[in-house]
């Protein structure tokens, strides 16, 4: 009877290994465009906090072990970044206004360093345990495939495609300029807290950190293309122009955007962030286990 009960305790933890979550929270971009230092490293201390957004996500988690579980999800990050807001001159000067529109699809798996209670079992009558029981914490890594739609903003303040436009001079016949692809991959790599609100849910807290294989999240990366080119391959339309060189020049610094002049970094691809507010819900499988005493 003993070796009986002591297996089914240890089993029980396979009737929560499934869950479904809903998240929502604040974005961050770190890429060619804005920063907050004097000079761009391309690391997290040029990542400008006042340029936040927001995300959504939904995902299914699924339990291997007590320990491990692997998780599919899927989401949409708004992602914004401003030159206006950088603390490098020339970047004020080159005056882009970023919004990129970025859809993702993961499998990451996550591993629990502090473990979940599963459906708190051991709540017994006339026992109490403390706050920290319902804590758990795990880190996760895994693979994104991300579809984004880089737009900017022009001087009626809405925010248009530019993909389309070919701001380095892509849509340009002959002129040797390849279009990015708008479909990349980026590896995630996150922490994440969890706390247990009984035997269905629970809430946490989850920051994740992705490094994409595009240095065109931004629709920056290259060389500055003839300004006057662009407009006449998008039917002569002047927001062709502003959209791909919207600096203010004058008589110091008209050459600063001219053709052939450096436009965004292609050292290094574009980052993003996010911290999402969770929610989860376990699917139990069967009837659980209850003690009675």
């Amino acid at each position: 009877m003993v070796s009986f009960i002591s297996n089914a305790q240890a089993q029980r933890w396979k009737k929560f290994r499934q869950e479904v979550t809903l998240g929502t929270g604040t974005t961050w971009f770190l890429s060619d465009v804005g920063g907050y230092n004097d000079e761009p490293s391309n690391s997290v201390t040029d990542m400008n906090f006042k340029e936040t957004s927001f995300g959504i996500t939904a995902g299914y988690n699924y339990y291997l072990t007590k320990n491990i579980s692997v998780n599919g999800q899927l989401g949409y990050m708004n992602l914004r970044a401003r030159d206006a807001s950088s603390g490098n001159a020339a970047r004020k000067h080159r005056n882009f206004d970023i919004q990129t529109h970025l859809y993702e699809f993961g499998v990451l798996g996550r591993y629990y360093f502090v473990r979940e209670k599963f459906g708190h079992a051991f709540r017994l009558k006339g026992t109490q345990n403390g706050f920290l029981y319902g804590l758990s914490a795990y880190a996760t890594l895994g693979i994104n495939g991300i579809y984004f739609n880089p737009t900017g903003k022009y001087t009626g303040g809405s925010y248009e495609p530019l993909y389309e436009i070919g701001t380095e001079g892509q849509t340009v016949p002959n002129s040797g300029k390849s279009h990015y692809s708008k479909f990349t991959f980026a590896i995630p790599v996150g922490l994440g807290v969890k706390y247990s609100l009984g035997k269905h849910w629970n809430v946490g807290i989850e920051y994740m950190f992705r490094k994409s294989f595009s240095d065109y999240l931004d629709d920056v990366g290259g060389t500055y293309y003839d300004n006057t080119a662009i407009i006449n391959a998008n039917g002569g339309n002047p927001d062709a122009g502003r959209l791909a060189d919207p600096a203010v020049k004058n008589a110091d610094n008209a050459n600063w955007t001219g053709h052939g002049e450096t436009r965004g970094g292609s050292k290094y691809d574009d980052f993003y962030m996010s911290i999402m507010i969770t929610a989860s819900y376990k699917i139990l499988k069967g009837k659980s286990f209850k003690p009675r005493f």
